[in-house]
């Protein structure tokens, strides 16, 4: 005869451990981009002068989500321009070295450089454009290419002097990840300003 308390036990733990785990899975609150196909104007780029920003006075940083528990990472190669016309920012630009994406953990790393994830060696570069800069709303606008697909993206930001940051939930499934059990939001968090 199975003791009623053991199985009272083994139902509150599982309960506890899938209640657990899709905490971990589900992203939560947070400001979401806007993925769109690309209209007639989104090749627009700002007219002015492209400055590299200085790698010191920029922070980047990524957080997916599976049902084990969620990873942050960064990349350790890429390149953030801003665009000045009279002294004012009116653009910005990132280019991913996408093979060089850190999270600590060696096998993450090399899962998401194959083609379940990023698939570095058919799409070496993640890159992005800004086609409008809206301070007034706080928002950015522009083309993101990622994993050979471009699309049109706007997501929320926040402008102080030269500086710019962000952070927003982007849905990654009209990029074509091929690896299903991961939630399709992930977390970006970007911080820099101009030297």
């Amino acid at each position: 005869m199975v003791n009623k308390k053991v199985v009272w036990i083994v139902a509150i733990v599982l309960v506890v451990a899938i209640t657990w785990m899709s905490s971990q899975y589900f992203t939560g609150a947070g400001e979401r981009a806007n993925v769109s196909d690309i209209s007639g104007n989104a090749i627009f780029e700002a007219n002015g002068e492209m400055e590299l920003v200085d790698e010191n006075k920029i922070s980047f940083e990524f957080e997916g989500y599976n049902p084990a528990r969620s990873h942050i990472g960064t990349f350790e190669d890429f390149d953030a321009y801003i665009i000045v016309d009279n002294g004012e920012v009116v653009g910005v630009k990132g280019v991913i070295n996408a093979s060089s994406v850190s999270t600590g953990i060696d096998k993450l790393d090399n899962h998401l450089r194959s083609n379940d994830f990023f698939d570095v060696e058919k799409y070496p570069k993640i890159e992005f454009i800004s086609t409008n800069i809206d301070k007034k709303n706080g928002e950015i606008k522009g083309v993101l290419n990622f994993r050979g697909i471009s699309k049109e993206i706007s997501f929320p930001a926040e402008f102080k002097g030269d500086g710019i940051s962000t952070e927003f939930f982007l849905n990654t499934e009209p990029f074509s990840f091929k690896y299903t059990a991961v939630n399709k939001e992930v977390r970006i968090k970007i911080n820099f300003e101009k030297v």
